[in-house]
C-alpha cells in the first residue's frame, strides 16, 4: 500500500535523497512462488541474482512456519515459496551492494519488511556475503504488541504508536482493459464516480490531462491523492459510429 510509503517518499523527493528499487520485477517473483524456478523464461532468469546461498536452516525454518500460516492454505509447495523469499532477499542485497559501491561514501537506509532483516537472516547476511559488514539493523514494533523478541534480533527494536494508516482513494469502479480502452463495467453506488454522474459502459480517456491506457494509469494518477481532492476525468462514449469525448469532474 502506497500510503504506508508516501510521507518518506515525499520526505526524499523534498531533500533530494535518491530512492532505489531494491527488488526484482514482482512477476518474476510471483511466478517462482506459484510455479518454481523452472517456470522462469531464459529472459527472465537473466534478472535473477548470481548465488543463492541456501544453507542457513534457521532460516528456512522460519520460513516454514510463516508459509503454515499463510501459503499453504493456497496449495503452494513450500519449496517453491522459500526459493521465492530468497531471490526477493538475494536481489535486494545485490541491488544494496552495487549501491553502495558505485557511491563509497553514502550511507544508505533499507526499508525492508521485519521478516527480511530480523537475526541478519535475510537481506544482512547476504550483503555480508558480498562484502560489506558495517550494518545495523533496526526492527519495528507497535506499543502494546505481543510480538517476542529474542536476544540478537538485532541491534535495536523501535517501538511505536499504532496508527491506522490512510485509505486509498477510489473512483469506485468496476474496469475492464478492452481493445477500445479502459472500460467502466460498472460503477459502485454511492462512490466518487457514482456522486459525479459518470455513466457505466463509458471508456477512461484521461485523468488530469494524463493519458489513460492502462487500468494501472490510473492507480498511477490517483497515488498521490486524498480522500476530498478533485480529478478531471476524461471519458469517452460509443454515439452510434461516433465517439463522443465529455469531461467530469471527481470528488475523492
Amino acid at each position: 500500500d502506497y500510503n504506508l510509503y508516501r510521507d518518506i517518499i515525499q520526505f526524499a523527493r523534498a531533500k533530494g535523497i535518491p530512492i532505489i528499487a531494491l527488488n526484482i520485477r514482482k512477476e518474476i517473483i510471483d511466478k517462482v512462488s506459484k510455479k518454481g524456478i523452472d517456470s522462469l523464461t531464459e529472459e527472465e532468469k537473466k534478472a535473477l541474482p548470481d548465488g543463492i546461498n541456501m544453507k542457513d536452516r534457521a532460516y528456512r525454518e522460519y520460513l516454514k512456519r510463516v508459509f503454515s500460516r499463510h501459503g499453504s492454505r493456497k496449495g503452494r509447495s513450500f519449496d517453491n515459496f522459500y526459493y521465492s523469499q530468497l531471490l526477493w532477499d538475494e536481489t535486494m542485497a545485490s541491488t544494496i551492494v552495487s549501491a553502495l559501491k558505485n557511491h563509497p561514501d553514502a550511507q544508505m537506509v533499507v526499508i525492508a519488511g521485519n521478516g527480511h532483516v530480523r537475526n541478519a537472516w535475510g537481506v544482512p547476511g547476504r550483503i555480508e556475503r558480498r562484502g560489506i559488514k558495517d550494518y545495523t539493523i533496526l526492527l519495528t514494533a507497535s506499543q502494546g504488541g505481543q510480538t517476542p523478541f529474542d536476544k540478537g534480533v538485532a541491534d535495536y527494536v523501535f517501538y511505536t504508536e499504532w496508527m491506522d494508516p490512510p485509505e486509498s482513494v477510489r473512483l469506485g469502479v468496476f474496469l475492464q482493459k478492452t481493445d477500445d480502452g479502459i472500460k467502466i463495467e460498472r460503477v459502485a453506488k454511492g462512490g466518487p464516480a457514482s456522486k459525479a454522474g459518470v455513466p457505466e459502459g463509458v471508456y477512461i480517456v484521461e485523468i488530469d490531462g494524463i493519458p489513460v491506457i492502462d487500468i494501472e494509469d490510473i492507480k498511477i494518477a490517483l497515488i498521490d491523492k486524498v480522500q476530498g481532492d478533485r480529478i478531471k476525468l476524461k471519458i469517452k462514449r460509443r454515439v452510434l459510429l461516433f465517439e463522443k469525448e465529455e469531461e467530469v469532474e471527481v470528488e475523492l
